[in-house]
């Protein structure tokens, strides 16, 4: 006896082929997501993270990115002497208010500091990381607390402003860099946000 044909069969087949692709491409999307977003997050030090709460409460803003044209890489270049090349710089929160984490060579490893700017002044420096084998003294707050207040106008005297510390003449450099660049970035993002505003 010959199978009988059910019409209707090949129709549940494509039916349940239309979920199954469905499924798959929430699937797929979702992984996305947490591919493009979870590792960014992750890699922020916890002491960072700390940081952004002291700066921002339980509000915390995602991270962002202050994209450089060529007049800015060439200023940022000048006062950090040396090329810039990277085009962006990451900052939290916005031209009024804004933390910015960023890295300097000290003698010969990289320093990692957040500086948070309120209103066009430094409100607080905490090095993240310290690398180097000497010149830690860096990350004492009687040494940090000397930023408090800059603004970008004292950029040129921060050699009279800051002490610097025996045996540390490279790190105190870095970090007076690190500040006076986030004091930069922070105009800039000023500026850029007072022509948004403009705009019709």
């Amino acid at each position: 006896m010959k199978n009988a044909f059910c019409p209707a069969l090949p129709m549940a087949m494509m039916r349940l082929d239309s979920l199954k692709a469905r499924f798959l491409i929430g699937l797929l999307g979702c992984l996305f997501v947490l591919l493009v977003s979870t590792p960014a997050q992750a890699a922020m030090p916890d002491e960072f993270l700390h940081f952004l709460q002291e700066s921002f409460g339980s509000d915390r803003p995602r991270v962002q990115r202050l994209w450089l044209n060529e007049q800015q890489r060439n200023e940022a270049g000048k006062l950090l002497q040396r090329p810039v090349r990277t085009r962006s710089l990451r900052y939290w929160g916005d031209a009024s208010h804004s933390v910015w984490l960023l890295n300097e060579i000290g003698k010969e490893r990289p320093i990692t500091t957040a500086i948070e700017i309120r209103n066009g002044r430094v409100k607080r420096v905490r090095v993240i990381t310290y690398r180097e084998s000497r010149g830690g003294e860096v990350q004492a707050d009687w040494f940090l607390n000397q930023f408090r207040g800059l603004e970008r106008e004292h950029l040129g005297a921060l050699h009279k402003t800051i002490d610097s510390i025996s045996g540390a003449t490279l790190s105190v450099n870095a970090l007076k860099k690190q500040v006076s660049l986030a004091l930069l970035a922070a105009d800039w993002l000023k500026q850029k946000a007072a022509k948004l505003e403009k705009q019709p």
